[in-house]
């Protein structure tokens, strides 16, 4: 409710005839701070924005003060604008964004429009990365969300002009009516002609695209969660295969920059996760391709890695009798893409 500011307090009439004063203020909320960012009880003064004297043409900042008040901020919290309504600190600060933003989403929250893109990798706001620093805070062929700021494995399928790179990209992208643009949304760089309709091309635009962009990068953690499911059951019934592989730390590469990796406790997935891990025990490369083949019976695992296909790294033991737990693991994959 925005009401007139009267320079003598307004007055009324107690029942014994003396008079009772009212206060009055340019702005007032009944309720600070607020409860999970409610907006509160008040009202603010046709004044809030008067000039300041001798300001040089300068005006009061008394409504965002106030807002500051409904948005769950007590007066002096944070200094900046809860602090001073006119001069040059009279604007929010980032401690105060902060505040606002675990008053309504919970402490360690890092929304978009806060943090989220902001070229700066903000740990203590959860930030694993961000895609506007330099260098994103990723691994190599790794991508990081523009709304989550988290990073991820993408999946690029050069069949529909996606590449993990852009010297792949522009290797590829031979149409003259077309160019290379990195898609924020896959994480892939496209080959295509129309990237004015397409927001996920935009920096900007891909920060406020909110959750058309994060359940793209959920679907492979649901995506993962199957393939442990699967594994699991499967190679319960089979002891043999499942003492081959007891104890392992894989990591397993599918195509170009796109890898998962997983840890066997006595031959049960007991972790798995998009990425590499570091200190692996057997590392395989390999493609979807060679995968399907294997999973019809069209080659088998020797030939795929005869023929350079599939190759390994190991750290440890690991022979021939080893390639039946291999087989079956891509044979999960498979089952699933």
């Amino acid at each position: 409710m925005v009401t007139p500011w009267a320079t003598n307090p307004p007055f009324y009439y107690n029942p014994d005839g003396t008079k009772n004063y009212t206060v009055g203020y340019m702005g007032y909320n009944t309720q600070s701070p607020s409860q999970g960012g409610a907006s509160l009880d008040g009202w603010w003064s046709d004044q809030m924005s008067r000039p300041v004297s001798g300001g040089d043409g300068e005006t009061y900042k008394d409504a965002a003060h106030e807002a500051g008040h409904m948005m769950g901020l007590d007066d002096g919290e944070g200094g900046g604008i809860m602090s001073d309504t006119s001069g040059p600190n009279a604007k929010p600060t980032q401690e105060q964004i902060n505040k606002v933003v675990e008053n309504i989403c919970g402490p360690d929250a890092c929304p978009d429009s806060c943090c989220c893109g902001n070229g700066v990798i903000e740990e203590d706001m959860g930030e694993e990365c961000d895609p506007f620093a330099d260098p994103t805070g990723c691994a190599q062929g790794q991508s990081c969300c523009s709304y989550c700021c988290q990073c991820f494995y993408p999946s690029c399928d050069p069949g529909k002009g996606q590449y993990p790179t852009r010297d792949a990209c522009e290797q590829q992208c031979t149409d003259l009516t077309s160019q290379c643009y990195y898609n924020y949304k896959t994480g892939c760089w496209d080959c295509t002609g129309f990237p004015a309709v397409t927001p996920s091309y935009d920096r900007e635009e891909s920060r406020t695209m909110g959750e058309v962009l994060h359940p793209r990068h959920m679907e492979m953690e649901e995506f993962l969660l199957e393939v442990e499911e699967l594994y699991n059951s499967r190679i319960q019934g089979m002891p043999v295969l499942s003492s081959l592989f007891a104890n392992e730390r894989v990591n397993l590469n599918l195509d170009e920059g796109w890898t998962v990796s997983f840890v066997t406790v006595d031959g049960r997935i007991s972790d798995i996760s998009p990425g590499p891990i570091e200190d692996y025990t057997v590392s395989i490369y390999s493609d979807m391709a060679t995968v399907e083949e294997i999973v019809t019976g069209e080659t088998s695992f020797p030939e795929a890695l005869d023929d350079g296909r599939i190759r390994y790294e190991t750290v440890g033991f690991f022979n021939s009798l080893q390639f039946g737990i291999a087989t079956f693991l891509l044979s999960v994959f498979g089952d699933l893409f």
